[in-house]
């Protein structure tokens, strides 16, 4: 989506990589020397990819699977599913919106989490290609997205029972307002 956009921010380098007053300092280019790469991201390794020179193009479906946490946001919509079948719910149609709204809620938290969090996912190798710090999307957009997922999937979520809606609204308080800030002062 915003490939032309960061193919122009990094034309004149990494942008996580600072200059050096050190003489021995040398950045190794994967390209001139295909043994090592040295990056403030990725650190000394064998060759690979730098995490923000990926310059394929992005689709919006990727980004906000990505963003959202698809995997790990189904994992939670599927225990809510499983909750609702062990209490001896069999409507399908209502398994199925009780997994679309969790579904939503949780992936509006991931969302609202790396929003909060991009500063700090820039330092990490694990997050470095996330769509916020690669550049595929904005704060803005992202935020958007958050809105979004949260307005739905809650607006599903109280259409069925009020209170499941409430719940999901706490967890995404304690997920992005608690957990996320706390987690830099906790051991």
């Amino acid at each position: 989506i915003m490939k032309a956009s960061r193919q122009a921010r990094y034309q004149s380098g990494c942008p996580f990589s600072t200059p050096t007053a050190d003489p021995t300092a040398v950045a190794v280019d994967t390209l001139s020397n295909p043994t090592k790469l040295a990056c403030p991201m990725s650190g000394s390794m064998p060759v690979g990819v730098c995490p923000v020179e990926d310059t394929e193009e992005v689709n919006l479906k990727a980004i906000l699977l990505t963003l959202g946490k698809a995997k790990l946001s189904g994992f939670v919509s599927a225990t809510a599913v499983a909750g609702y079948v062990l209490a001896g719910g069999l409507n399908p149609g209502i398994a199925l919106a009780i997994g679309v709204g969790t579904q939503l809620q949780s992936r509006s938290a991931c969302t609202a989490n790396q929003v909060w969090e991009v500063k700090y996912d820039k330092m990490m190798k694990r997050t470095a290609k996330r769509p916020l710090v690669a550049g595929h999307c904005t704060r803005t957009q992202a935020s958007a997205a958050c809105v979004i997922e949260m307005a739905l999937g809650s607006g599903l979520l109280a259409a069925l029972s009020p209170a499941a809606a409430a719940l999901g609204a706490l967890n995404w308080f304690l997920y992005v307002c608690m957990y996320t800030p706390l987690k830099r002062i906790t051991p």
